[in-house]
């Protein structure tokens, strides 16, 4: 992901709000390419992509060697920023199998203190096996739903979008239907410590 790209995704969050995989059981793409070179990382691809199971493995205090290591191949580097210069962020991202990027922020002392991943399936693709309806949204309730009720309410299971894990809390943003769609109904919903914190929709009957 670009720094526009990355700029363009927080753009995206914050309207929102105004508004897997290599790593331990192997990998999404070839480690070493088609001319046997190493894969070098770069801001839109690395050799591999954590699955979940590893991304979710990776939890705060992780050392990036160790994040490395699970992961099972090298990320791309961020150049920090002013606020963040004594800081270590790694990237890695995947443009073959939807569009997904983990960005991952180290602290000398405290290991890893921020995990951010942005997930998608496959563009044309639906978010969710059943479609929202107006009816389901209606009954999320904020600060009461959590994810397994909502998943209840709409038939099936998300997609997960958005995972932010810090020292301040845990937030996981979910959709249902058809994400990016223009025609068709979308539902985002977002937990916040496992519980509702905001919910957007669009198109619904």
């Amino acid at each position: 992901m670009k720094r526009s790209s990355r700029a363009a995704a927080g753009v995206v969050l914050l309207a929102f709000f105004s508004l897997t995989g290599c790593g331990s059981g192997g990998g999404d793409d070839d480690v070493v390419a088609n001319d046997d070179k190493p894969v070098v990382p770069t801001a839109d691809r690395t050799a591999c992509f954590p699955d979940r199971a590893t991304y979710d493995s990776l939890v705060l205090h992780t050392t990036a060697e160790e994040a490395v290591k699970r992961i099972g191949c090298p990320a791309y580097e961020v150049a920090p920023n002013d606020l963040n210069s004594g800081d270590k962020i790694y990237r890695w991202t995947d443009l073959q199998d939807g569009r997904r990027s983990i960005e991952l922020v180290f602290s000398g002392t405290l290991g890893l203190r921020a995990r951010t991943g942005y997930f998608s399936v496959a563009e044309g693709k639906p978010s969710s096996a059943c479609e929202p309806t107006r009816a389901a949204f209606d009954q999320l309730q904020m600060n009461v739903t959590d994810y397994p009720a909502a998943a209840r309410a709409f038939g099936c299971e998300g997609e997960l979008r958005v995972d932010i894990l810090t020292f301040t809390g845990h937030e996981r943003r979910l959709a249902w239907g058809h994400y990016g769609d223009k025609v068709r109904p979308m539902v985002l919903v977002a937990f916040t410590r496992g519980l509702m914190s905001n919910k957007l929709s669009e198109r619904l009957p």
